[in-house]
């Protein structure tokens, strides 16, 4: 079995659209959150989610424009999703994704087993990350910074971002994990940023591509 794992899409549907495109035929693709935020194409994004089949966790990101929908953060600048089905979506992501695939147990977190806003860094992953999320594969978004760390017990992995890398590299970041084999390869893909930077300027958002000379918040 195949599974895509994509992270921080960030409304950024012209980078998401690039790598559904590149990674061509899987059994699922999964998310570890922040679907939504920074850029001008929430429905977008959420209608593709939807029309995939795409499990989502909610991101910190996600978690502040559902309470924006809710009036509770009237100063948040990022777009909400329009239709009625995009905000239900959003409002139901589950905090926390778990399954089982060939004996092997499975665990999605946005940012942390016990946080939303923990950013957890290559250097920084321990073994112990495993036991505290109880499972083989751990899986992990929020620093838009990808990496596979192994460990006898199992693997932790983050995908890195498709809509915001922040590695210095500029192409969108994705993952995919074979079940049987247990191997994870991390994909790079370019997209036309002159489209997503085109729409930024039209609605006048602060685009926060690395590509766009941009500073980053944290």
């Amino acid at each position: 079995m195949i599974i895509a794992i994509i992270s921080d899409v960030h409304s950024n549907f012209v980078a998401l659209e690039a790598v559904l495109e590149d990674m061509g035929e899987v059994d699922c693709i999964i998310s570890a959150g922040d679907a939504v935020g920074y850029y001008p194409f929430p429905d977008m994004v959420l209608d593709a989610f939807r029309f995939h089949g795409i499990r989502n966790v909610i991101g910190n990101q996600d978690y502040h424009i559902v309470l924006k929908m809710a009036g509770k953060t009237p100063m948040f600048d990022a777009l909400v999703p329009a239709s009625a089905e995009n905000q239900d979506y959003l409002k139901d992501a589950p905090m926390k994704l778990r399954f089982e695939v060939d004996g092997h147990r499975y665990s999605i977190f946005h940012a942390a087993p016990k946080s939303l806003s923990r950013r957890i860094f290559e250097d920084e992953v321990e073994e112990s990350l495993l036991n505290e999320a109880e499972s083989d594969v751990l899986i992990l978004g929020h620093t838009h910074m990808p990496f596979i760390k192994r460990f006898d017990q199992g693997l932790v992995v983050n995908p890195g971002s498709v809509g915001a890398p922040r590695d210095g590299d500029a192409r969108a970041c994705y993952a995919l994990l074979d079940t049987e084999t247990m191997l994870v390869d991390i994909h790079r893909v370019w997209f036309d940023e002159k489209r997503l930077e085109d729409a930024c300027i039209s609605l006048q958002i602060q685009p926060r591509h690395g590509t766009l000379k941009l500073t980053w918040e944290h």
